[in-house]
């Protein structure tokens, strides 16, 4: 079954939504190393999913170099 993704307003091609579900999974290193074979043979011959992921990554890493806010109180007592 294809479902409607809302901010690009297209259907995407079963393989292309479980290569975008598993593109965060991978970027945790939750994938198993067949799923990580996998996606990375779908992102080698599917450009839109490859742009996608490319595009996952680098917000990945601009919010995990954010600096983290202070706390406004002590965690602890």
């Amino acid at each position: 079954m294809r479902r409607v993704v809302p901010y690009v307003d297209a259907v995407l091609p079963q393989d292309c939504e479980r290569a975008r579900a598993r593109a965060s999974l991978a970027l945790d290193c939750e994938l198993s190393e067949l799923e990580r074979a996998w996606l990375r043979s779908h992102l080698a011959d599917c450009e839109s999913c490859d742009a996608f992921v490319a595009g996952l990554r680098e917000v990945t890493h601009e919010l995990r170099a954010a600096p983290l806010p202070a706390p406004s109180r002590p965690l602890l007592p």
